[in-house]
Parts: C-alpha cells; structure tokens; sequence
C-alpha cells in the first residue's frame, strides 16, 4: 500500500505542508500558514477518500470531509474539532479582512501540526 500514499493528492498536500512549515521557521505570514494547512487537510482527507473508492464531495469544509472518513474509519473523529476550528480559517485567509488578522503564530504552528498529524495518521492506515 506505500504507493498508494504517493497519489497526486497526498503529493500535492505535501507541497502545502512544505510551504506551510518554511513560513513557520521563517515566522512569517500566520494566515497563509492556516490556509496552507487547510489545503493539506483538505487533499489528505480528499485522496483518503478517493483511495476509499468514495467520490469526494466539492467542499472545503474540513468537518463535512471528516465525517465521510468517520464511515470508513471511526478514528478520524479524533480530528474533528480542530478541523472544524481550521476550517474557519479557510474564507477568512484568503481575503484582505480585519479576521486574517486576528491569527496568531499560535493558531498557525496548531494548524501546520495538526496537518502533519493526520498525514502521518492516514499514511499508517494506507500502510497497514
């Protein structure tokens, strides 16, 4: 099953992750971090999906995704909460608005770790 975690979503995630990690050493820019973040959840749980033989949805509601995953393996509530706290950040780091700037470094290295948990997560599931 380890080529299997080398599918095109599980790749690309890895690039957000990647970039995601380089402006938190760099300290810089939290909201890109948090967006990146989500994006890297968003591919995992989408290629997760896919590799499941389930079409993933057009969303970039992390909990909504989840919730699919949960019908495949329960584990994945573990990760609900933050995803829907990451999910928030979605909208709101995109655009020029007063909230973007309301994330902290703090908010963005939970974001990045949590990604990185469920990577990590979901490649011992494909492993197994």
């Amino acid at each position: 099953m380890k080529n299997k975690f080398k599918n095109d979503w599980f790749v690309k995630s890895n690039h957000d992750l990647t970039a995601a990690e380089i402006l938190l050493k760099a300290d810089h820019f939290p909201d890109t971090i948090c967006f990146l973040s989500h994006q890297a959840i968003e591919k995992q749980l989408k290629g997760f999906l896919v590799l499941s033989k389930v079409a993933p949805p057009k969303t970039h509601n992390l909990e909504e995704l989840i919730k699919l995953c949960v019908d495949i393996n329960k584990n994945f509530l573990d990760f609900i909460d933050e995803c829907g706290k990451i999910t928030a950040y979605y909208i709101e780091s995109r655009y020029p608005v007063s909230f973007s700037q309301n994330i902290k470094r703090k908010d963005a290295k939970e974001a990045f770790e949590t990604a990185k948990e469920l990577f990590k997560f979901i490649e011992n599931i494909l492993n197994k």
